[in-house]
Formats: C-alpha cells, structure tokens, sequence
C-alpha cells in the first residue's frame, strides 16, 4: 500500500472544500477523499503529465521531476508526484487547483 502525504498548499484547500456548505465544493471534498483511497492502491490513477511541461514552480518548490494530475468534478484538478523511498511509495498531493489556476500555472 502506498502511503499518500497532502502537503500543506494542498491541505488548506482541502480543508476548505470539507468544511465549505457549497454543493459543488462537497463534490469535489468528495472526489479528492476518493481519489487518495485509490492512489494508496495505485499511483497511476492520474495522467502523467510530460517533463517538458511541468511547471518550473513544482520543480523549484517541490523538486518535483514526475507530476500526475486527476481531473476533479467542476474542472478542479489535483496534482500529485511519486517519491520512490526504501519503505515503499510515497504519493505527495502538491495542488488542488481550479481550472483558472491551472491554465495560470501551466502557461495555457
């Protein structure tokens, strides 16, 4: 089993969207709890997203050199890297993410 690690830019908007009484931010809370239970199982839920396309920030901030994104409902996105460790697996949720920061952050 993997072991999944939200970091803390992740936590805070995932704590938002759990305690949030918006109808669309539940769904989302609820996709995102979802989607750690199947990355403990398997971390290539996600797409891969080509090295060449990583943002500079999640290669500076996180050292990240692989990134995956899940697509969320509401066109949300959750960003995550894959850290090979002698125990195993480590899965770090760097991003939750709207649509509108996303395309800020890759450039589109």
């Amino acid at each position: 089993m993997n072991k999944v690690i939200i970091v803390e830019e992740a936590d805070e908007v995932y704590s938002f969207l759990l305690k949030s009484k918006i109808k669309e931010h539940r769904s989302i809370a609820n996709a995102i709890t979802r989607d750690v239970g199947l990355l403990r199982v398997n971390f290539r839920v996600g797409q891969q997203i080509r090295r060449i396309l990583i943002p500079n920030y999640y290669k500076k901030r996180y050292f990240a050199s692989t990134l995956f994104r899940i697509g969320l409902p509401c066109y949300w996105r959750l960003l995550y890297t894959v850290v090979g460790t002698p125990e195993g697996l480590s899965i770090y949720i760097l991003s939750i993410i709207d649509h509108k920061e996303y395309d800020r952050k890759f450039g589109y």
